[in-house]
Protein backbone atom coordinates (compact mmCIF):
# COMPACT_ATOMS: atom_id res chain seq x y z
CA UNK A 1 0.00 0.00 0.00
CA UNK A 2 1.32 3.35 -0.75
CA UNK A 3 0.67 6.71 1.07
CA UNK A 4 0.24 10.38 -0.38
CA UNK A 5 3.27 12.72 1.32
CA UNK A 6 -0.18 14.62 2.40
CA UNK A 7 -1.53 11.16 4.31
CA UNK A 8 1.88 10.52 6.12
CA UNK A 9 2.14 14.34 7.32
CA UNK A 10 -1.64 14.33 8.66
CA UNK A 11 -0.52 11.03 10.77
CA UNK A 12 2.10 13.59 12.40
CA UNK A 13 0.03 16.05 13.45
CA UNK A 14 -0.17 16.73 17.29
CA UNK A 15 -3.37 16.40 18.93
CA UNK A 16 -4.08 16.45 22.99
CA UNK A 17 -6.04 14.35 25.15
CA UNK A 18 -7.26 13.83 28.65
CA UNK A 19 -7.03 10.16 29.22
CA UNK A 20 -8.05 8.44 32.46
CA UNK A 21 -5.24 7.13 35.04
CA UNK A 22 -5.68 5.26 37.97
CA UNK A 23 -8.60 5.82 40.01
CA UNK A 24 -10.36 9.35 39.39
CA UNK A 25 -7.10 10.78 38.30
CA UNK A 26 -6.66 12.38 34.30
CA UNK A 27 -3.58 13.08 33.07
CA UNK A 28 -3.11 15.26 29.53
CA UNK A 29 -1.17 13.59 26.84
CA UNK A 30 0.06 15.16 23.49
CA UNK A 31 0.90 13.01 20.93
CA UNK A 32 0.95 12.12 17.13
CA UNK A 33 -2.36 11.42 15.10
CA UNK A 34 -0.88 7.79 14.65
CA UNK A 35 -0.32 7.50 18.24
CA UNK A 36 -3.40 7.99 19.37
CA UNK A 37 -4.75 5.88 16.33
CA UNK A 38 -3.19 2.86 17.85
CA UNK A 39 -4.30 3.87 21.38
CA UNK A 40 -7.19 3.29 20.53
CA UNK A 41 -7.03 0.18 18.55
CA UNK A 42 -5.34 -1.05 21.54
CA UNK A 43 -8.91 -0.24 23.73
CA UNK A 44 -11.20 -1.09 20.96
CA UNK A 45 -9.76 -4.29 19.80
CA UNK A 46 -7.30 -5.62 22.39
CA UNK A 47 -9.97 -4.40 25.34
CA UNK A 48 -6.87 -2.82 27.17
CA UNK A 49 -7.77 -0.27 29.61
CA UNK A 50 -6.12 3.62 29.42
CA UNK A 51 -4.86 2.92 32.78
CA UNK A 52 -3.00 -0.08 31.29
CA UNK A 53 -1.68 1.71 28.80
CA UNK A 54 -0.62 4.24 31.03
CA UNK A 55 1.39 1.68 33.03
CA UNK A 56 2.88 0.14 30.26
CA UNK A 57 4.24 3.54 29.08
CA UNK A 58 5.36 4.18 32.86
CA UNK A 59 7.61 0.60 32.50
CA UNK A 60 9.43 1.24 29.47
CA UNK A 61 10.52 4.59 31.32
CA UNK A 62 11.74 2.47 34.31
CA UNK A 63 13.47 0.44 32.06
CA UNK A 64 15.14 2.14 29.86
CA UNK A 65 14.38 5.66 31.01
CA UNK A 66 13.16 7.65 28.04
CA UNK A 67 10.90 10.62 28.72
CA UNK A 68 7.11 9.94 29.58
CA UNK A 69 6.27 10.27 26.24
CA UNK A 70 8.30 8.84 24.26
CA UNK A 71 7.90 5.55 26.30
CA UNK A 72 4.76 5.87 26.03
CA UNK A 73 4.75 6.17 22.38
CA UNK A 74 7.23 2.83 22.30
CA UNK A 75 4.84 1.08 24.94
CA UNK A 76 2.05 1.85 22.82
CA UNK A 77 3.39 1.18 19.49
CA UNK A 78 5.13 -2.43 20.94
CA UNK A 79 1.68 -3.13 22.21
CA UNK A 80 -0.31 -2.47 18.82
CA UNK A 81 2.42 -4.84 16.86
CA UNK A 82 2.00 -7.78 19.43
CA UNK A 83 -2.20 -7.36 19.66
CA UNK A 84 -3.72 -5.56 16.48
CA UNK A 85 -1.30 -6.70 13.64
CA UNK A 86 -2.37 -10.66 13.81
Amino acid sequence: MKWTEKQIESWLIPEKRTVNDTGDETIEIEQTKLFWNMFDDLIGKAKLTEPELLEQGRKVRAKYGYPFSIALMDGVAHLHVLHCRR
